[in-house]
């Protein structure tokens, strides 16, 4: 009717200062009757649609945050792709929640950390006495104040070298996070190979990589190339649980 159409008109869909969210999530449909039936239809999909109001509880950003030219608003992007993956993890399996206290006051690696999201994240949420920050690029100016940040303005590759001399960090590094871009995917866990190798990592190191495909763009190729990547990783690594996002 007029007035659905005079009310949708006065929407605005923004990333700040918004007032609700609208949510979509795709629904798992078991394979029972009429699941055949279904698959016949170019829309087969269920969604399920849901509008609530802000909450700084369920949102994704700080609605009432300002666009800075600090950085601020892309450590916020950062701090909270890596809030996601660690409550991804804690709910799935068997392995439940982290356990705050083991890694409270511990010492954590975060490479590729520009502009410093994940290094804020595990300050704030794991209660890390010391995040050394390694990444070439440059963090933000919230991220740099933090007593608990040290900013290693470098490749992992020059830094580890450095961290094995330092006996305040060998041996004692716990949480090791990376979301660096690298050319070859497998670098990536290689390099936390390398780390447990050389004696940087504690007995117990708990850690988040993001593997990046630079090869191919379907989703097959990608998740083949993912499971060459941690079948070789496992094989080489004592690994407690894992879980792939």
């Amino acid at each position: 009717n007029d007035d659905s159409i005079n009310a949708a008109r006065q929407l605005t869909i923004a990333p700040k200062g918004f007032s609700h969210m609208l949510s979509v999530v795709e629904v798992y449909q078991d394979k029972g009757r009429g699941w055949e039936r279904r698959q016949q239809y170019a829309n087969n999909k269920l969604y399920m649609i849901g509008v609530s109001p802000a909450s700084l509880e369920l949102d994704v950003v700080d609605t009432n945050n300002i666009m800075a030219d600090d950085g601020s608003d892309n450590v916020n992007r950062a701090y909270y792709k890596l809030k996601e993956a660690i409550e991804m993890y804690e709910a799935s399996g068997s392995h439940g929640k982290l356990h705050q206290d083991f890694y409270d006051g511990s010492i954590a690696l975060d490479c590729g950390s520009s502009p410093g999201g994940w290094t804020k994240y595990l300050i704030e949420h794991f209660g890390c006495q010391k995040v050394y920050s390694i990444d070439p690029g440059e963090l933000a100016p919230s991220v740099l104040e933090l007593k608990e940040a040290s900013h290693m303005q470098m490749k992992i590759q020059d830094a580890l070298p450095l961290l094995l001399e330092n006996e305040a960090a060998k041996g004692q590094v716990k949480i090791w996070v990376s979301d660096m871009c690298l050319h070859n995917m497998e670098d990536q866990a290689n390099l936390l190979l390398l780390a447990k190798e050389k004696g940087l990592l504690a007995s117990k190191t708990f850690f988040v990589l993001t593997l990046k495909c630079v090869v191919g763009r379907s989703k097959l190729s990608y998740d083949s190339q993912v499971g060459t990547v941690v079948d070789a990783f496992c094989a080489s690594a004592n690994i407690d649980s894992l879980e792939i996002f």
